[in-house]
């Protein structure tokens, strides 16, 4: 962002104001609450095609037989409009500059997705998808784990909580940017809800041990972890 003054014979003033958006540490949480923009610094970049990403409220994809799709939680989530969207368009969604100084056991992107199996007629097997990726500059892009469909054939319209691990190249860094890499097929809308980008935790430890009791044997088990955790024992 800047803005420039305009001296009293129309020519440039010359005085520019730049914004730009701090560093939050993680753990970071979004929801897109807050209206149908963007949050602040959020970005949008077209890779492929026009521009089909937007965040809304409870939308309805007018299909043959309408898709409605309510928020995860809260008033709005975030869309992707592969419906009109042209197969092979991508655009991705860009987190304001994320930090992860003193984090060395990874991070991770938790982010709920909208899955159904509805498809368009002649397009039995639709591979609209979106992609999580990292960068350290915003502009060359690593993708992380494996891409994560719209449709599943088993599925009728579920929210489900998505978990990519980011490798070591994001940890103790003081600047690093998360991707949702939209990727359409032309079939229904893709909608993503409640972001939160966090250290991966720690394994808590459980240790058997086998102890004599009379003329049979009984185990222990021992939890422990780094991280000091709280856990709970239950039978399943």
């Amino acid at each position: 962002w800047f803005f420039n003054a305009i001296g009293g014979t129309g020519g440039d003033g010359g005085i520019k104001i730049t914004f730009t958006c701090s560093t939050i540490p993680i753990t970071a949480t979004e929801g897109f609450n807050l209206s149908t923009n963007l949050p602040s610094c959020w970005n949008k970049q077209t890779v492929t095609g026009a521009d089909y990403l937007s965040v809304v409220g409870t939308d309805v994809d007018p299909f043959t037989t309408p898709v409605t799709t309510t928020p995860f939680e809260g008033a709005d989530m975030v869309k992707y409009n592969s419906f009109t969207a042209p197969a092979g368009n991508s655009q991705r969604l860009v987190t304001p500059p994320l930090s992860s100084l003193g984090i060395t056991g990874g991070v991770d992107v938790e982010f709920y997705w909208s899955s159904n199996n509805t498809y368009k007629v002649g397009s039995p097997n639709p591979t609209d998808r979106i992609q999580i990726q990292y960068s350290t500059d915003a502009i060359t892009w690593v993708s992380a784990g494996s891409t994560v469909p719209r449709f599943l054939p088993y599925d009728n319209q579920n929210w489900i909580k998505q978990t990519v691990n980011i490798p070591t190249a994001v940890n103790n860094v003081s600047k690093f940017y998360i991707g949702f890499l939209f990727i359409s097929d032309n079939s229904l809308s893709m909608y993503m809800d409640k972001v939160t980008i966090k250290p991966t935790p720690k394994v808590i430890l459980v240790t058997p041990s086998s102890h004599k009791l009379c003329t049979s044997y009984y185990t222990i088990l021992t939890a422990s972890s780094t991280a000091g955790y709280s856990y709970t024992w239950s039978p399943s």
